[in-house]
């Protein structure tokens, strides 16, 4: 067979003009056109397919580091049709590197690399002479910690922030317990807290919540109609503690009471589904106490000549789905049927591809 070419590589979903790059935690799904890529060979006729089988790799796709030489394999390789081929790009192999001279030569993992196309045969070996490589292909960066383009995770914390504000009182900071502080748990002690009364948020804490977790793909489409596969998102609780201090102590009954009172009529906190898109609505979680999050003074005898009331609330059900700053990169495969009929080549019946 003659060596693979290659025309272009996209991330799938997005843009002729976005780069081709993607996290270097990988998990990037990309489309690769070209020519000469290998096809499983058709079963016979009288095959039956064994659940527990799956179609032999014809087509392996590597990520070599342009200094050193290193390597990862792409996974989920598929090889769509002879001229298409589409991937999720792994984790860099990008070694870390640390100048002591001069911190800004430093290598975390970012940069540019090689993307290598072998052919291989049935016994799953790369075929001699049946090689390409697609020099700087493709580039590795982490996220972009931007408060120009802050994440979901951002926007939910500061919108929970803001509700305090506007229902409770203005002064709301959200901080942790100093880090000097010998006895972290009387909640006494905090950084920031400039002026009284205040309230503090601490955290949030985020365990898995397994009740309100999605476990399957979402298949949708983008606006162009090309439909996709969105990631399902890692589904969290927000756990926030709640830290009310005043040095009025008739003050702190007052905010008690009113804090108490807006949990209990805000069971839902919103925010905006789409930041860059009001016509897109509001998404809600539930709001409520931690299992043993009352509100209970925190004041002691002879401790602090301060008024402190705390307790525990979750906003339950948050989903992390995508990276931020990063075009497409919440898409992790077509959906089936697939979406063109130049993609019939996979749909041999060999039992499945693995994930």
């Amino acid at each position: 067979m003659p060596v693979p070419t290659v025309v272009n590589v996209l991330l799938y979903g997005a843009d002729l003009a976005d780069p081709v790059e993607g996290a270097t935690m990988g998990g990037a799904l990309l489309e690769i056109y070209g020519d000469n890529f290998r096809l499983p060979t058709p079963p016979p006729a009288d095959y039956t397919p064994d659940p527990g089988a799956r179609a032999p790799h014809t087509v392996e796709v590597v990520f070599r580091d342009t200094v050193s030489g290193a390597e990862e394999f792409a996974t989920t390789v598929r090889v769509l049709a002879s001229n298409k081929i589409r991937l999720h790009t792994p984790p860099t192999p990008i070694p870390v590197s640390f100048d002591p001279s001069d911190s800004t030569n430093n290598v975390i993992g970012e940069g540019l690399v090689d993307i290598v196309i072998r052919n291989l045969d049935d016994n799953e070996d790369p075929i001699p002479g049946e090689e390409l490589v697609l020099s700087d292909a493709f580039t590795y960066r982490r996220p972009k910690l931007d408060a120009t383009a802050p994440s979901d995770l951002e926007r939910m914390v500061r919108a929970y922030i803001v509700a305090w504000m506007k229902h409770v009182i203005p002064n709301v900071l959200r901080t942790q317990h100093v880090d000097y502080d010998a006895n972290p748990e009387d909640a006494l002690n905090y950084v920031a807290v400039a002026s009284l009364p205040a309230i503090v948020l601490v955290g949030p804490d985020t365990p898995i919540n397994r009740f309100y977790s999605i476990n399957a793909d979402e298949e949708t489409t983008l606006p162009d109609g090309t439909p996709i596969v969105s990631r399902k998102p890692v589904t969290v609780d927000l756990n926030f503690d709640v830290v009310i201090m005043s040095d009025n102590p008739m003050e702190i009954l007052a905010l008690n009471q009113l804090a108490i009172q807006f949990i209990d009529r805000n069971p839902w906190i919103y925010i905006d589904r789409d930041p860059d898109d009001a016509a897109a609505g509001t998404v809600r979680f539930e709001h409520a106490y931690q299992p043993g999050g009352d509100f209970a003074s925190q004041t002691r005898p002879n401790n602090s000549s301060l008024e402190v009331v705390s307790g525990s609330v979750v906003i339950r059900g948050f989903p992390i789905a995508d990276l931020a700053s990063f075009a497409g990169e919440g898409i992790t495969r077509a959906p089936v049927p697939l979406d063109s009929s130049t993609d019939s080549a996979i749909s041999l019946d060999v039992g499945p591809m693995p994930e």
